[in-house]
């Protein structure tokens, strides 16, 4: 087995300096929201050894027993776009509804039975800091060890009184393959540790959340956007016919192959990709939809190398967020360095090359984690198609049929299937888009808290 990164090792043997929470960091009140007297809740960074990068994170100490409940880390995707749209829009214990313009409580926040970490990560995105250039070139692989050095650090320099307490790593959209990276990077560690026996902290690591994750790029592709867009009937039944028979999977057999999917994206333009029911907010959609797409990917066409990645996702309601997050006192509340450059959902210049995927890592760490997949079926972007077609190739046994639950008021609120003796659980979040959590905060709250709580959904 090959030795820890020396970044890892200094964090490893320097974590029992410390011993209590993170005083600097607590945030005591916020603009637009007031005191925050009902959970602990921390702003700061997370400088990564070795190196002039530090990553900015929020966490939201548990409404229940944050001495026991479990540990959440949420990432969001891109690569290059801030977690600090899951805090803020997501699941965080005051949120910005589509269209409203401040904050209100949120009943269905995941710091009710859990605490919460927010990572904004690469280096660069959001508030976190690359100084370096040279530094600020990522891959699927560095950036995963950036993100594990990033939790040690958090859970020895800021939060030792977490370190017993069940730890689990989630995300969405592109977090797909920054998730399961960063648990095989786990996996790995805790190995080498209890191989070794020569860490003072081992991760009580349980398991992984993704959230529409992008995870095989031969399933996440512009054909599975045309199945979702002509059942959601956005696209007539020629285009359909004549790009199913002669334009699938790049191999276009018919010169008028790019015409046709021109026309379907531009049919496509002016809908909010990733909630095909839901309302598309900016005036400019059909550039910034064109933008988007060309992102491989996005585009169906995954290269490997692909370079200043972060592209701005259309029609979503984040100027008002844009704006407050800007402001010198939020800044100030959040402790904000003055090396952090302006907020920004995404950042564009992100220099990331995207790799292949993350599905043989399922395989790598069957059975040895729980696994959660959820998807939100009115999502074109990473489509429930595509997920399930990678599903079915792991051929994992199933172990519980698929099932609907229900939520408050007796409403569906989804549907579910088990596999792998019940550590992989594949749930479908009805009537939500990409950002499930958002869109249906009960029904999401619900597949998540029971989870983690180990209860069947």
């Amino acid at each position: 087995m090959r030795n820890l990164p020396p970044k890892l090792l200094l964090i490893l043997c320097s974590c029992s300096l410390i011993t209590a929470l993170p005083g600097a960091d607590r945030v005591y009140s916020l603009p637009w929201i007031g005191a925050i007297t009902d959970f602990g809740l921390y702003s700061g960074y997370l400088p990564i050894p070795g190196t002039l990068k530090q990553l900015h994170y929020v966490t939201a100490l548990s409404q229940s027993n944050w001495q026991t409940d479990p540990v959440i880390v949420w990432f969001n995707g891109g690569p290059g776009c801030s977690s600090m749209l899951g805090f803020f829009q997501e699941h965080g214990p005051y949120v910005q509804e589509n269209g409203a313009q401040n904050f209100s409580a949120n009943e269905w926040s995941w710091n009710r039975e859990a605490s919460v970490v927010y990572i904004e990560s690469p280096a660069g995105v959001g508030y976190s800091i690359c100084p370096d250039e040279v530094e600020c070139a990522f891959d699927d692989d560095n950036s995963a060890l950036d993100n594990l050095a990033a939790i040690l650090q958090l859970m020895t320099s800021k939060f030792p009184e977490l370190q017993k307490n069940e730890l689990y790593i989630s995300g969405e959209s592109y977090a797909g393959v920054f998730v399961p990276k960063l648990a095989e990077q786990l996996d790995y560690m805790i190995g080498n540790c209890t191989e070794n026996k020569s860490c003072s902290y081992i991760p009580n690591f349980k398991g992984f959340l993704v959230g529409n994750g992008l995870t095989d790029p031969e399933q996440h592709t512009r054909d599975t956007q045309l199945e979702m867009f002509y059942y959601f009937g956005m696209v007539d039944q020629y285009h359909y016919t004549q790009i199913s028979k002669y334009c699938l999977k790049m191999d276009y057999q018919r010169e008028e192959c790019e015409d046709w999917w021109n026309e379907v994206e531009l049919a496509a333009s002016w809908v909010n990709p990733f909630d095909l029911y839901g309302k598309c907010y900016l005036n400019d959609n059909a550039a910034r939809y064109a933008r988007f797409m060309e992102q491989p990917q996005y585009a169906g066409m995954l290269k490997i190398g692909k370079q200043k990645v972060g592209s701005t996702p259309p029609c979503l309601w984040d100027g008002v967020l844009i704006g407050y997050l800007n402001q010198d006192d939020v800044k100030e509340a959040l402790h904000i360095i003055p090396q952090a450059k302006k907020w920004d959902v995404c950042y564009d210049m992100l220099n990331y090359a995207s790799g292949i995927g993350s599905l043989d890592i399922y395989t790598k760490l069957r059975g040895k984690y729980r696994m959660l997949k959820y998807s939100g079926d009115t999502d074109a972007v990473v489509s429930i198609y595509g997920t399930r077609e990678w599903i079915n190739r792991l051929n994992w046994d199933i172990t519980r049929e698929w099932h609907m639950f229900h939520i408050s008021g007796h409403q569906v609120g989804g549907y579910v299937e088990y596999r792998e003796n019940d550590t992989f659980v594949f749930a479908n979040i009805h009537g939500a888009g990409h950002m499930a959590p958002q869109d249906k905060r009960e029904a999401s709250y619900h597949v998540i808290s029971k989870f983690i709580k180990k209860e069947i959904i």
